[in-house]
């Protein structure tokens, strides 16, 4: 548990801020995509139902977003509300204020205490306890259109509930979409000014996305059953699932948080069965948009040798057993070698001779399985 304090002026915007970036969060282990935190350009620009809002400057470490009308919201680089104004008055503020934890990903969840002031005679200054918890990655539909987004439901009680019939307990909804890079809408309940929907996008759309391999080469061969899958992945929209299967069957996954304008680099281990093997790697965005890039690569399990003497009395047998397999049986006895004798010695002219012989033999019988 964290513990903050804020002091000065609040809004029903303000609360979704309080709301937004409530506490800080404490991870529940959850599982699934993860969405990395946003970051903005003086000049940016929110089109939303309650305004069209620019980022007119960033200040200690703040966003600081003006509509017409005297209306400004002040964001912490991590989302937290800190002010907000309506008619050049302040209507909310926290400070500090309250920030996530990103990156963002279901079943997060966070629990604060803060101070807050407000000109809703209903809180004016008090202390609330705020918790939230990202409760689903789901479709959202806005003007601006269908989104993949983060949906967080957040509670403020204050302090003394029971105590003040006035102070009402209040539950906020709102939607993160990572492809939009913004919250694309708010549900405030009963508290005016806090439900928006985004009408439009201001940002230029995501790069198409893309699967680039470099290594292996298509139709290549190895002499191994492992290799290092190497490439990238470029573009698309909110987090990416990239997989890679061999001949059908998956054998590795990645999840990247698909941060716009940064490639994910790929370098993958994987196994090989012997013989022809089909890879495919597949990556498929927060949209739903899929791409895929293969190769084919074969594997030639290298031939078994052994060098052992005296193994003529065993070839009749090998053959027996192994009628598919070629031998290839060499001896390097030369004139008075003393073969199984007292003083036995390798005939040196003889040994170079056969050294060339094989070398030859290796060479002719790869020059054909390249032909075949």
């Amino acid at each position: 548990m964290m513990w903050l304090q804020l002091s000065k002026r609040t809004l029903p915007i303000a609360l979704l801020a309080l709301v937004l970036l409530g506490g800080v969060a404490a991870p529940a282990g959850a599982q699934g995509l993860r969405a990395e935190r946003p970051s903005y350009s003086v000049g940016d620009k929110w089109i939303r139902s309650d305004g069209a809002y620019d980022l007119i400057r960033i200040e200690n470490a703040r966003y600081v977003f003006a509509a017409d009308g005297g209306r400004e919201v002040h964001l912490t680089r991590d989302l937290g509300v800190a002010k907000v104004v309506r008619g050049g008055q302040t209507l909310l503020e926290m400070e500090p204020p309250p920030s996530p934890t990103w990156p963002l990903e279901v079943g997060q969840w966070g629990v604060s205490w803060l101070t807050l002031k407000t000109l809703d005679p209903q809180y004016g200054q008090s202390l609330v306890r705020l918790s939230w918890r990202v409760e689903a990655y789901e479709d959202v539909r806005v003007p601006a259109g269908v989104f993949k987004a983060y949906r967080i439901v957040q509670v403020v009680e204050p302090r003394f509930l029971a105590a003040s019939p006035q102070a009402r307990r209040i539950e906020l909804a709102f939607w993160y979409a990572p492809a939009a890079q913004q919250l694309v809408r708010a549900d405030g309940g009963d508290l005016g000014g806090l439900a928006f929907q985004t009408i439009a996008l201001d940002r230029p759309g995501p790069t198409p996305l893309g699967v680039v391999l470099i290594d292996p080469k298509d139709k290549g061969h190895v002499t191994t059953d492992r290799i290092t899958l190497t490439g990238r992945v470029t573009g698309g929209a909110g987090p990416l699932r990239i997989a890679v299967t061999v001949n059908g069957a998956e054998v590795a996954q990645q999840q990247e948080p698909g941060t716009p304008g940064k490639d994910v680099a790929l370098s993958m281990p994987i196994k090989l069965v012997e013989g022809e093997n089909s890879l495919i790697v597949t990556a498929t965005d927060a949209s739903g948009a899929m791409r895929q890039q293969g190769r084919v690569l074969f594997y030639d399990k290298p031939a078994a040798a052994m060098g052992e003497g005296g193994t003529i009395p065993f070839m009749a047998m090998l053959g027996k057993h192994f009628p598919d397999a070629q031998f290839l049986i060499t001896g390097v006895l030369g004139p008075h070698s003393n073969a199984h004798g007292p003083n036995e010695f390798l005939h040196v002219p003889t040994g170079r001779r056969i050294t060339q012989v094989i070398a030859q033999v290796l060479a002719d019988h790869h020059a054909r399985a390249k032909r075949d």
